[in-house]
């Protein structure tokens, strides 16, 4: 074997051995957080009960027989009140003569507890409302109820309360609305906080989003909550943000919910077997659950048995379903000095791969290689903030150039006539997998945040 041949390889070999140093202590923080909770959407409990002709009670307790370890509970706004028919328009014996500061006066008819309730959120919020009870089961507020329908007005805490009875967990979902100010953020997230740890946002959007994010993660940071971050649709605006700055601390749990599009083609025996694979292989630890409705539903209870498969796929898997999934570290991300060693895959399989296509000979391949193995340590080194964007987000060049290298490389540097040709190329193969896998196990790709993209060339 040639000279530049062996130490290609030997530097293939020590980048590989590297890796398994790194992929080692991933699969180690992985056999701690083996911990998945199973979370119910509440609009599809409360209908499921509903038409079931159960007390929501009843249904709670089936849940929590079956598996589920959550219940979300829908942060509440005017506009949803009135779509449930929980509030309706209607006058009351005697109208408000006083002119109101904004708009014009709005009257919703309702229980008188959760009517008083309302007044007094809308009350702190809003004082400009002048929001009021009339009549005792009537809320009187100035402004408009387009504007000030869709703001979140809190939690039902009866119902938290019912939740938490049946020894469930309750994941508040705080909802997005139009020009969030700080002190709405801070008393919203503080009474998600007084529910659970797990704060799992409504709609499209964060709350906060955009230009209030940071209160949002100072108010999340102060009252300790865990960000519930659904990586896999990536749906939410603003997610990432928040996702990266709680990471470091273990604030944040991995999530999925089905589209109703993503559960067409699934009835509720494969969705669970899909339910443990996302858990495997993409760091699942919370399971959104929607209930089938109208495609593979018999019944609206047969949601509960969906719950008691995803339990029993998971734990087949080795997985535990419980309340406590908060990380309880950091997923371990390769330093600057693993990269540069693991790096070393990289320059072997390059320096390979261009001498095996050039047929180069010793003089032109040994300082090939030499340049090619000290670029790929320095290359982590030289990977620097080039702003203030930067030093928050750090950017993750150096990790996708390695991956890339080693992945779009290793078939060619495996071209090898010699008779042990064989075992070199399985060696180049290892080491490239091992290497891609390390370099890509940080923390900004376990979130989602950076992915490797091998834009086909490994196929090339």
């Amino acid at each position: 074997m040639k000279l530049s041949r062996l130490l290609s390889l030997s530097l293939t070999i020590a980048g590989g051995l590297s890796a398994t140093r790194v992929l080692l202590r991933r699969h180690a923080w992985e056999r701690v957080h083996n911990r998945v909770a199973i979370c119910v959407d509440f609009d599809d409990a409360y209908a499921a009960a509903i038409r079931a002709g159960l007390p929501f009670d009843d249904l709670l307790h089936g849940l929590a027989h079956h598996g589920a370890t959550h219940v979300s509970l829908p942060e509440l706004t005017l506009d949803r009140l009135v779509r449930s028919g929980q509030l309706a328009p209607r006058a009351p014996g005697h109208l408000r003569a006083a002119r109101p500061r904004v708009g014009h006066w709005n009257y919703l008819h309702g229980p008188s507890e959760l009517v008083a309730r309302l007044a007094s959120e809308l009350s702190t919020r809003l004082p400009y409302t002048e929001a009021q009870t009339i009549d005792g089961d009537t809320l009187a507020f100035a402004g408009d109820l387009r504007a000030i329908g869709e703001i979140g007005l809190g939690f039902d805490a009866p119902v938290a309360e019912r939740i938490s009875a049946h020894g469930l967990g309750v994941v508040p979902r705080p909802v997005s609305y139009a020009w969030p100010e700080k002190a709405l953020i801070e008393r919203t997230l503080a009474q998600a906080a007084s529910l659970g740890r797990l704060v799992a946002f409504d709609g499209d959007l964060i709350l906060g989003h955009e230009m209030h994010l940071g209160e949002t993660l100072e108010v999340m940071e102060r009252e300790r909550l865990t960000f519930v971050y659904f990586a896999e649709s990536r749906h939410q605006k603003g997610d990432w943000f928040i996702a990266k700055q709680r990471a470091p601390v273990g604030r944040v749990v991995l999530a999925h919910r089905f589209t109703p599009q993503e559960m067409i083609p699934l009835d509720f025996h494969a969705a669970a077997h899909v339910w443990a694979h996302l858990a495997r292989e993409r760091g699942i630890r919370l399971c959104y659950v929607n209930f089938f409705k109208v495609l593979h539903a018999t019944e609206p209870l047969e949601g509960l048995h969906y719950v008691e498969h995803i339990k029993e796929a998971l734990e087949q898997d080795g997985f535990v379903v419980t309340q406590d999934v908060c990380v309880p570290a950091p997923v371990p991300t390769p330093m600057k000095t693993d990269l540069a060693a693991t790096g070393l895959a990289s320059a072997g399989i390059a320096a390979s791969a261009a001498t095996a296509l050039l047929d180069l000979p010793d003089a032109m391949a040994l300082p090939l290689t030499i340049s090619a193995a000290a670029g790929a340590a320095a290359l982590p080194y030289l990977e620097r903030p080039r702003g203030r964007l930067e030093e928050v987000y750090p950017p993750s060049y150096a990790p996708k150039a390695l991956a890339l290298a080693a992945a779009s490389l290793a078939p060619v540097a495996v071209i090898d006539r010699s008779r042990a040709g064989w075992l070199n190329g399985l060696v180049i193969q290892a080491s490239a997998a091992a290497a891609l896998a390390a370099v890509t196990s940080g923390q900004d790709y376990h979130l989602r945040i950076e992915e490797y993209r091998g834009f086909n060339l490994d196929w090339l």
